[in-house]
């Protein structure tokens, strides 16, 4: 009994620097993220908190994408979140419009939006549009399985954007 103690005690002494190093990736996320909007949008930081307490959707919109932005490993995905944000600062009347996409990508993984990526690169490659994923698995995927790719399009049309054929 006292062995697994031992162990025990030895795990739990190694939380707290973990837990120190996902704090101080978050701050490098969230920094990203900041960044990001504050040089797209040409704004000071000032400038942005002060928009940001203008609007409360607004300010929702930013704080929200900082939420998920700190929590995901991809910076391409950061950056999306950040592009939006700086979308809805640049036209108030789509403020709306853009928290409802952020909040259709922030149920989305990394993955998702590779999937979307190469979706739109097929579309554009065919002559006709569509809607579907009818979709070949000798095309790069981004490293994905098939099975990941599977899962990924019944997501994307369990969300509404598209459906498997």
């Amino acid at each position: 009994m006292a062995e697994h103690e031992i162990e025990l005690r030895a795990e739990v002494a190694a939380l707290p620097k973990l837990v120190l190093g996902y704090k101080v990736r978050f701050g490098e996320r969230a920094k990203q993220y900041g960044d990001t909007i504050l040089s797209a949008s040409n704004l000071t930081p000032e400038e942005l908190q002060e928009r940001c307490e203008e609007s409360e959707t607004l300010g929702d919109l930013v704080s929200g994408g900082v939420a998920r932005a700190v929590t995901v490993a991809d910076p391409e995905y950061r950056d999306a979140l950040a592009r939006l944000a700086v979308a809805a600062l640049e036209d108030d009347a789509r403020i709306d419009e853009i928290a409802l996409i952020q909040s259709q990508i922030v149920q989305l993984e990394p993955a998702h939006l590779r999937i979307l990526v190469k979706l739109e690169a097929l579309q554009n490659a065919s002559a006709k549009p569509t809607v579907s994923f009818a979709v070949s698995y000798t095309e790069d995927w981004g490293g994905l399985s098939e099975a990941a790719v599977i899962a990924g399009l019944e997501r994307l049309a369990g969300l509404g954007l598209g459906r498997v054929a």
